[in-house]
């Protein structure tokens, strides 16, 4: 938090209105006429105002520019997850509370009411990732001009208090949807990236080359705002540090300009860390950039007729057989990123109970790779299926607009298709129905409920040096006297409400329907939302239990995915030695609340009785996938006996209803 500036108490209409207060702004700044205009009326008419936009349109150049330009009192305050009420309005100076009382002067003054006495401007960055607990003690300020602070009293705003906010779209990595009521207490501007000869503009400002090189990055950044395995895509400053790379490695190489290679090279550690790349993509960011790199340069030398210098590299020729700009196949390039959880770890079968089968590791993944050699026909599928000639009328080829169109009208019946089609003995099939069946069942996952907030809260913490001290804890637990040691401190910090969480999968033959795609949906749904606030593992079973994602790992949901594609149903039902393997894994978490979720029809063919094995089950939820009413009635007598709750799901819209209920 800092003070920019001091000004006078009365701010009114005519200092942001001022025709060349507008002219000033939009010289200083690139493609943000409309929203100069916008901000300046808002503020002029007393409004609070948020300013909605992706990373790197300008939301906070625009607000210091108008700040700067008008001589506004300016505090700035650091949105994150660790900002607390006491952080954001001011605290009692523990020192002097126990040497004077709680007097005036032991009061620091937090952000908030510096800027409600000075009549200044608060802004607040990254709203939305800020704990809807610390936001709520803005509304009475917003709404009332007025907030009473416990021991200090009333504080009333002085004229001139505006509160200006920036967020990200709600949907961004770490980011929450802001309570309505905060949204309804301010104006919003929503704020979007330039067009493309705006971000030249800004990129040719910032670095100083205004080429085809800087070009050629403003487009490849924009590129990856609409790839469809990017969610994120980089902003104009993933632009800006590309040009400044390429030129500073070809210095350092020699180059009159950037090589081929060299502005590879810079594309890679520019970007490739500003981009989010969807889960359901197998492929890793340095391999989709280098994909859009190769667009990039042929569509640009395609349109501008350029025959560009840096095409070919020096002592590099294009026809040289030795060379590769693909990972896989130039050992040169051994520095490329690899796909996170290709393998869960070294550990072989696991024994648990009498003779009971855990395969953990090593032997989970050959047990894996024995399943994937089970493969079937063209033949087959198209005996079975009869869109299957529609979807891949030839070998080695799928219609993915066409599987999109037959999973919309009839979502059972497709997606059990795309799985069988996942195992097609055509391997190329096979990649390309795995690629797609992994974005869809990622896609359904997404959807349903929002995202909600208040997951973390205040909890007091003894005998800990982390976080805010409790003042007044402290003093009611040494009767008020000064604390002898760090041991009588309290404090006060944010603490997550995580769990672990085990995913049971029953992929057994007695399984009817389509078993596969329910254990890949509720996969992809469990690793997608789930891992916000829960430590997670996967396992399925049958006679015996594979655990494909093991507690506390980091394997990928594509992989996770992709190992279930290969597990189709066969074998008995063995649930307790089920809920053996989820007890192993649930005891390598260290939080306190853990649950089990049964996604199955409940019906044991094999082993001890399941009523008998949750002993060591704390909590259990059944997700039952049959009809039958006896398949049911066992299903509930689980989920009361394990305290948790009971929900049938036969078909996957209603599995992915009931997951999410569940994880959210």
């Amino acid at each position: 938090m800092r003070v920019l500036a001091k000004r006078s108490k009365n701010v009114l209409s005519s200092q942001f209105l001022h025709p060349n207060l507008v002219k000033e702004l939009r010289e200083q700044t690139v493609g943000l006429e409309r929203e100069i205009e916008l901000l300046c009326v808002t503020l002029a008419t007393g409004r609070h105002v948020l300013l909605e936009g992706p990373p790197g349109t300008g939301k906070s150049t625009l607000l210091r520019l108008l700040a700067q330009a008008t001589g506004t009192a300016f505090v700035f305050v650091e949105g994150n997850a660790e900002l607390t009420p006491a952080r954001l309005i001011g605290y009692h100076d523990p020192a002097m509370v126990l040497e004077v009382g709680y007097k005036p002067e032991a009061f620091v003054e937090g952000p908030l009411v510096i800027a409600m006495q000075q009549g200044a401007l608060l802004y607040i960055e990254e709203l939305n990732r800020v704990p809807e607990e610390c936001l709520n003690t803005l509304v009475t300020a917003l709404a009332e001009g007025e907030i009473y602070v416990p021991r200090v009293g009333r504080i009333e705003a002085a004229d001139g208090f505006r509160m200006v906010a920036a967020m990200n779209p709600f949907d961004a990595v770490g980011t929450s949807r802001i309570s309505q009521a905060v949204y309804d207490r301010m104006c919003r501007i929503a704020i979007g990236y330039q067009d493309f000869s705006g971000e030249c503009a800004i990129v040719d400002r910032l670095t100083g080359h205004s080429d085809e090189i800087s070009e050629i990055a403003v487009e490849l950044v924009r590129a990856t705002r609409s790839h469809r395995d990017i969610v994120t895509g980089s902003s104009v400053r993933g632009a800006i540090d590309l040009t400044h790379l390429a030129f500073g490695l070809a210095k350092l190489r020699g180059e009159s300009v950037p090589s081929r290679t060299s502005l590879l090279d810079a594309t890679l550690v520019a970007v490739s860390g500003r981009i989010r790349v969807d889960d359901s993509a197998q492929r890793t960011p340095e391999e989709i950039l280098t994909e859009l790199f190769e667009e990039v340069l042929s569509r640009h030398f395609q349109n501008t007729d350029s025959e560009g210098t840096y095409l070919e590299d020096p002592g590099k020729p294009a026809d040289d057989p030795d060379f590769s700009a693909t990972p896989e196949d130039d050992p040169r390039r051994s520095n490329w990123g690899k796909e996170n959880g290709q393998r869960i770890g070294d550990a072989t079968t696991g024994l648990s109970g009498q003779g009971k089968r855990i395969l953990e590791g090593r032997s989970a993944e050959a047990a894996i790779s024995q399943a994937a050699r089970r493969t079937v026909s063209r033949k087959y599928l198209a005996r079975r299926f009869s869109e299957f000639s529609s979807l891949s009328p030839r070998v080695g080829t799928l219609d993915e607009d066409a599987a999109v169109t037959m999973i919309k009208n009839d979502s059972t019946r497709g997606i059990e298709l795309l799985c069988e089609m996942a195992n097609a003995t055509d391997r190329m099939l096979a990649k390309a129905a795995r690629s797609l069946a992994t974005r869809i069942f990622v896609d359904m996952s997404r959807s349903g409920h929002d995202r909600c907030r208040g997951l973390h809260r205040i909890d007091r913490d003894h005998h800990s040096l982390t976080g805010d001290l409790d003042l007044e804890g402290t003093l009611e637990t040494t009767g008020g006297l000064r604390p002898k040691s760090s041991e009588d401190l309290l404090t006060l910090s944010w603490h997550a409400s995580r769990k672990a969480l085990c995913l049971l999968l029953d992929r057994s033959g007695s399984m009817e329907g389509n078993p596969l795609a329910l254990a890949c949906l509720a996969t992809a749904a469990t690793l997608t939302a789930g891992r916000s606030r829960a430590d997670v593992a996967v396992i399925t079973f049958s006679s015996e239990a594979i655990v494909v994602v093991p507690m506390g790992s980091n394997y990928s949901v594509q992989s996770a995915v992709n190992s279930l594609l290969s597990l189709r149903g066969s074998g008995t039902t063995d649930i307790s030695n089920a809920f053996a393997a989820a007890e192993l894994q649930l005891s390598r978490s260290p939080c306190k609340t853990k649950e089990v979720v049964l996604i199955s029809d409940c019906v044991a063919t094999a082993g001890n009785s399941p009523l008998d094995s949750l002993r060591g089950i704390e909590l259990l939820h059944v997700i039952n996938t049959s009809y039958d009413e006896d398949a049911q009635n066992m299903g509930k007598l689980l989920a009361k006996r394990g305290k948790g709750n009971f929900q049938v799901a036969t078909d996957l819209s209603k599995l992915a209803t009931s997951l999410q209920s569940i994880l959210l």
